[in-house]
């Protein structure tokens, strides 16, 4: 909503009318609305409220610096919005303006032009976003310069609570504005990409990092995935043998990106629903994708969830005879309005017991360290989905 709609709205609402509303809807506020003066203080504020609730998360920050009353009322909005979940996740595409050239990438004009299209367009988007992210996933082209040009830099100077994970490749998959999905392989020539996931502040979902320290060389240092729902892994093919799941009762998706962003290597999800299809080199045709992928219905929340696609280097409009975004534009054919990002990389990570990627095994939970072989793979693309876990806790959990 507008500024302009936002003042006509005001001018419109008859400040008698919503006390009078308001005293139908909790008569305790009869004491209250009898006095003019708090008459008039109450009304106002709960208008404030209802107007407020139509701003986008950035926006709403903002105007909580106002004043007391405005700083409480934002308050109450987010915390209506984090008890309902409101939001889903929603995914972001950009891509560098054809009119910047890509051989001027080291001229410093240049490189600060990109850096301001990306940003503007990034304050574009999270302008229609009702929420504040908890989480951003963020795959991204590699790029050199000064800090400040650098996108996963901006990303954490306009989002500084949020939980920044993600990676570098020059091969991405993206959700565009329109809600179209598909896969940008990698270009000749050098051309800035972006994809990004913010995701809501899911009531009840707990998200932590995992990952190195910086005292001791990453070849000396081993990771185990621990118990939780979900984990999404990236990690530099060096660091592959250095990971042990001793938890089989796990849904697991990653990739080997070109670079990862900081220490950490894997995001965890708790009191998530999720689920892991395996695309190998035997699954080629259509229908046999279809048929893979359609196995993914029913495992989680369509209306509110994601979908991370990490795909081998080898896939692609190569590996289906030149035809491009073969695997997203399945998926979501079947998924319609599930935002899907992710990356092509250089070895693929996945692994879930209770969705088995070989149809001839049934589930059966393992209390053993899973084998490397059923969790690191090649020329195989990892789709994982994942939501928010509506369903009655005292049930059990189906992943």
């Amino acid at each position: 909503m507008s500024e302009n709609e936002l003042k006509r709205k005001i001018d419109d609402i008859e400040v008698e009318n919503e006390a009078k509303k308001l005293a139908v809807e909790n008569d305790q506020k009869e004491d209250i609305i009898a006095d003019p003066a708090a008459h008039f203080v109450t009304s106002q504020y709960e208008l404030l409220k209802r107007i407020l609730a139509h701003l986008p998360g950035r926006q709403l920050a903002r105007c909580a610096r106002v004043s007391l009353a405005w700083r409480e009322a934002s308050r109450i909005v987010m915390k209506d919005r984090e008890k309902k979940g409101l939001g889903k996740p929603a995914a972001f595409w950009w891509i560098q303006p054809q009119d910047l050239k890509s051989s001027s990438f080291k001229n410093n004009l240049v490189e600060k032009q990109i850096a301001e299209d990306f940003s503007q367009k990034l304050d574009d988007f999270s302008a229609t976003v009702k929420f504040t992210p908890k989480v951003v996933i963020i795959f991204n082209t590699p790029h050199q310069g000064k800090e400040e040009y650098q996108r996963e830099y901006i990303l954490k100077k306009k989002f500084p609570k949020a939980m920044i994970f993600g990676g570098n490749s020059f091969g991405l998959v993206g959700t565009d504005q329109s809600g179209q999905a598909f896969e940008s392989e990698e270009n000749r020539k050098p051309v800035s990409k972006c994809s990004l996931l913010f995701i809501p502040p899911w009531p009840g979902v707990k998200f932590t990092t995992i990952g190195l320290t910086k005292e001791t060389p990453s070849e000396l240092q081993s990771m185990e995935v621990p118990r939780v729902d979900a984990a999404l892994i990236l990690s530099p093919q060096n660091f592959l043998e250095n990971i042990s799941v001793t938890n089989s009762d796990v849904a697991i998706g990653g990739a080997s990106p070109d670079t990862v962003y900081g220490e950490a290597r894997a995001l965890c999800m708790e009191n998530v629903r999720c689920a892991v299809v395996l695309l190998d080199q035997t699954c080629k045709t259509e229908s046999k994708i279809r048929k893979e992928l359609t196995r993914l219905k029913g495992k989680f929340n369509e209306s509110n969830g994601f979908c991370l696609m990490l795909a081998c280097c080898g896939r692609g409009k190569y590996f289906h005879k030149g035809k491009k975004d073969v695997e997203s534009k399945i998926f979501q054919s079947l998924f319609p309005g599930v935002p899907v990002i992710g990356f092509f990389g250089n070895g693929e990570i996945g692994f879930n017991s209770r969705n088995t990627f070989y149809e001839h095994e049934e589930f059966e939970e393992k209390l053993g360290e899973v084998n490397e072989d059923e969790i690191f793979h090649g020329f195989t693309t990892v789709f994982m989905v994942v939501s928010i876990d509506t369903t009655d806790t005292s049930s059990s959990k189906t992943h």
